[in-house]
């Protein structure tokens, strides 16, 4: 959480750390791909511990699996599945199609639509956006989950049938905090120009704030992005840890 402090110190070295391809985007690529590691050894380790269904009987925990998978991609996502690394050019129909012209998913242009007037056009841009459903997946499986499973016996009953592995609350409100940490300065600036000009701030009491974000507004909120999603990437890389610590005591005490 710390490296949100990096945001607002404007110079170079901190440019150079939070930067596009800089150190800390590498580390957000470096703990995706170690979470899928871990998972994926989980998973290896949990032969016997999965759930039998009509149609479906695995010898192994799968959502163990389906989490390697999904981190795996965040991983192949931030590095352009290795032209970053490599240098290779995109395909041209991939260029065409792609706002940073490389080979991923979540810079193509139809998950990346300017912010729209029209309401029923903001509906559409949220749902066609990677972010959302990224907050989506880890709100519903690291905090309402949880939450549901702690405090509800039917629900605890139901999930429990399937074997989902459900991370310890303490991942989610970390979530939720990084998060917030996030968001309230893009509400606080959203709401500020619903309400007023820049000009009318400006003569206010809210002068020194929002003339110092209106002078990089744009490099502070990618840098703030950046921060976060590295952030949500080590969360997950210690949940991993956990799991595959469990998995492992499991296995000597069996």
């Amino acid at each position: 959480m710390a490296c949100y402090a990096l945001v607002f110190i404007e110079n170079e070295s901190t440019s150079d750390l939070l930067g596009e391809d800089n150190l800390i985007e590498n580390l957000g690529a470096f703990f995706f791909l170690i979470a899928s590691l871990l998972y994926f050894l989980s998973f290896w380790w949990s032969s016997g511990s999965g759930k039998e269904t009509n149609h479906l009987h695995p010898k192994r925990n799968i959502f163990y699996l389906l989490l390697a998978v999904i981190f795996f991609t965040g991983f192949g996502e931030e590095i352009s599945w290795g032209q970053r690394i490599f240098g290779w050019e995109a395909p041209p129909f991939i260029k065409e199609i792609n706002r940073q012209k490389e080979t991923n998913i979540h810079n193509l242009k139809i998950f990346n639509m300017k912010q729209p007037d029209k309401e029923y056009m903001a509906v559409l841009y949220l749902l066609l956006n990677v972010q959302t459903w990224f907050f989506l997946f880890w709100f519903s499986y690291c905090l309402i989950l949880p939450l549901i499973n702690q405090y509800s016996l039917r629900g605890n009953r139901f999930i429990s049938r399937f074997g989902l592995p459900l991370p310890p609350l303490w991942i989610g409100i970390l979530l939720l905090a990084n998060f917030l940490i996030y968001t309230i300065p893009h509400l606080t600036w959203w709401i500020a120009n619903i309400n007023h000009s820049l000009g009318e701030i400006s003569e206010g009491n809210g002068a020194p704030i929002f003339s110092y974000f209106n002078s990089f507004k744009s490099i502070f909120f990618k840098h703030m992005s950046e921060v976060r999603e590295s952030n949500e990437a080590f969360i997950f890389a210690v949940l991993s840890f956990c799991e595959l610590k469990k998995q492992l005591s499991k296995k000597r005490g069996g």
